[in-house]
């Protein structure tokens, strides 16, 4: 997690470091493969445009990897998932809790005022079981803080 400064709008990013990882080593391994492959490869076209096609797939997949966010704006919540970006109001939020999302483990849950139940998988936890007081957690927390100071009231100055 870091704070950015841009345009005068304090912003937190909040993201696993496992899946940033796993994103740029994917990457790179991925890409070395897919290099080595098409330059090497002594099979018919259809062979290496099939193995192409599978490589960028799996380039695609881990470049989505490292995009996994969930950011913390002062007017809204900008979450980008895998295969989806959504913004989320401060005041359409209910809480943020860790747990189980479709094969997800250990994902952030986000709790809508309305009932509905949103992820945003840039912040899970490395493994398969969710450790208390692991990454995840500790990240919901802090979001779980920001949304308690987004529902205080704000003080107006008197004239």
């Amino acid at each position: 997690m870091r704070l950015i400064r841009r345009r005068n709008k304090a912003r937190r990013v909040y993201r696993s470091r496992s899946q940033w990882i796993t994103g740029i080593v994917g990457l790179v391994v991925y890409g070395l493969i897919a290099v080595g492959t098409i330059a090497h490869t002594r099979h018919s076209t259809e062979n290496i445009l099939l193995q192409g096609i599978v490589l960028l797939f799996i380039i695609f997949i881990c470049g989505k990897l490292i995009c996994l966010t969930v950011v913390s704006r002062d007017e809204d919540l900008h979450v980008v998932n895998m295969f989806s970006t959504f913004d989320l109001g401060w005041n359409q939020i209910d809480r943020f809790e860790v747990g189980r999302s479709g094969i997800l483990p250990g994902v952030c849950r986000i709790y809508m005022k309305d009932g509905e139940i949103r992820s945003g998988i840039g912040i899970s936890e490395a493994g398969y079981y969710v450790t208390p007081g692991g990454p995840a957690g500790r990240m919901v927390e802090e979001l779980n803080k920001e949304l308690a100071t987004h529902r205080e009231p704000r003080e107006t100055p008197v004239p």
